[in-house]
């Protein structure tokens, strides 16, 4: 045992020279690596500095910080005999770059550390943090103000938002030039670029121009929408009034149609066209008060069209139900007993109302003086005629100076007549000659019937 131990002492002794030899061979090549680098990043990053390069030099910056980021006031003195303060510079070019808060982080961990508050750089520091104190300052309230814009713009943009597919406002969006959509659509537009060019400022110390124009751009943006909303409250109300006014007429017309049915048909009840006109009214009335019960669903142009159809029923069925005067009469029973004078006797001097009455009159007038114009018969003047300033001056048989007309001409103005009280109005075949309709047809047409006359 007392021979072993210096053997194995030995041994020790040699395992920890080779444990020291070991350490210094990587103290010796890895420490010099390890300090090339960031001390090459470092001195990059000055050079970049002296050159105002400022993007650069923060890069470089942050990779020397990246390997070491303890600042010292100096490096061994194989390697550098500069302080090493990356903390400081890379917050001076961010200062460069307009970006204070980000220099002030850099600056902040150079102070905790210790070296550069025993430099001259350390008032450098101070002047410039205040400077961007100010800037910061200025910038928060620009930002706040900004923000708040955007708040009551982006606000403003919800509420008409949900507006957009509401059924009783589609017709406004169409309306205008530029229409109401195209203006809501530009403010969309405005109101995006007004948050991006918020956002990108929103960090940036110096950006406080760039905040107050995203924050006008918010503002009219914001006007265009509360005028939209605006618009759709006034067509709103304005619709409404007219709904009721539309459901007015409604409801007006549909009493009448009522009333109109409760009276019957009376002495028409035997036509076959009041009994259909009667049962097309009923039917219209039912669909106009099935309508009207859901009338909140309804828009104004289905109201207005129920309306229109229900009263031209209802004209229709009080067309059918009129009986025609006792002249008119007189004179279509004449004409079907082929008394021609008969009936030009009877309506000459007839008093009748109403513009259909009148264009039956003057068409079986124009009937009567063609038919006897065809038997060569002339218009005589006879005894017991009303004197001449008696005479009507409207009156087809005479001439603008009351001279008796031959029946041709006489039965021509009267074609006129009768297409100036009802141009629909047209001689039909179960009761006029051929000859006649062609006259009429030709007359209408401003042809002279009298070159293609067969008698003349």
């Amino acid at each position: 045992m007392t021979q072993g131990t210096p053997g194995r002492a030995l041994r020790t002794t040699r395992a920890t020279n080779a444990a020291l030899l070991l350490v210094a061979l990587v103290v010796s090549t890895v420490a010099p690596s390890a300090y090339g680098d960031f001390l090459d990043s470092y001195k990059r990053g000055l050079e970049k500095m002296e050159g105002q390069e400022w993007s650069q030099a923060a890069q470089w910056m942050r990779k020397a910080i990246e390997d070491r980021s303890e600042e010292s006031p100096r490096l061994p003195a194989r390697f550098y005999f500069q302080p090493y303060i990356p903390h400081y510079h890379l917050g001076i070019a961010y200062y460069q770059l307009n970006d204070c808060r980000k220099a002030i982080g850099s600056w902040v961990e150079s102070e905790r550390q210790g070296v550069i508050v025993k430099r001259d750089e350390f008032a450098v520091i101070a002047q410039r943090r205040r400077i961007c104190d100010r800037r910061m300052k200025l910038h928060g309230q620009a930002l706040g103000a900004a923000e708040q814009q955007l708040n009551q713009a982006t606000a403003a943009f919800r509420e008409l938002a949900a507006l957009t597919n509401a059924p009783d406002l589609a017709a406004l969006w169409s309306s205008g030039d530029p229409s109401v959509a195209e203006r809501q659509r530009m403010a969309e537009r405005l109101l995006s670029e007004s948050g991006q060019r918020i956002d990108t400022a929103r960090q940036r110390a110096e950006a406080v121009d760039r905040l107050e124009s995203g924050g006008r751009q918010a503002d009219a943006a914001r006007t265009v929408f509360e005028t939209i909303l605006q618009e759709v409250e006034a067509f709103r109300v304005s619709r409404t009034k007219r709904l009721r006014s539309e459901g007015q007429k409604l409801q007006k017309t549909i009493t009448a149609a009522k009333r109109l049915l409760a009276q019957g048909l009376g002495p028409a009840s035997s036509s076959p066209l009041a009994r259909r006109r009667q049962g097309e009214l009923r039917g219209r009335l039912e669909k106009a008060q099935e309508a009207q019960g859901a009338s909140s669903d309804l828009t104004e142009d289905q109201l207005k069209k129920l309306e229109s159809q229900l009263s031209r029923t209802v004209n229709g069925l009080r067309q059918a139900k009129a009986t025609p005067p006792t002249p008119l009469l007189e004179a279509a029973d004449a004409w079907f007993q082929a008394d021609a004078n008969r009936v030009i006797e009877i309506l000459t001097d007839a008093q009748l109302r109403g513009r259909k009455t009148k264009a039956h009159a003057h068409l079986l007038l124009a009937a009567a003086h063609f038919s006897l114009s065809r038997t060569g018969e002339i218009i005589t003047v006879q005894e017991g005629e009303p004197e001449e300033d008696e005479v009507r001056d409207d009156d087809p048989n005479t001439d603008g100076d009351h001279l008796p007309l031959d029946h041709l001409t006489a039965a021509r103005n009267h074609v006129a007549a009768c297409q100036e009280a009802d141009s629909r109005l047209e001689p039909i075949q179960a009761a006029f000659s051929p000859a006649f309709r062609t006259f009429f047809a030709e007359a209408t047409q401003g042809e002279d019937p009298a070159a293609n006359d067969p008698a003349e």
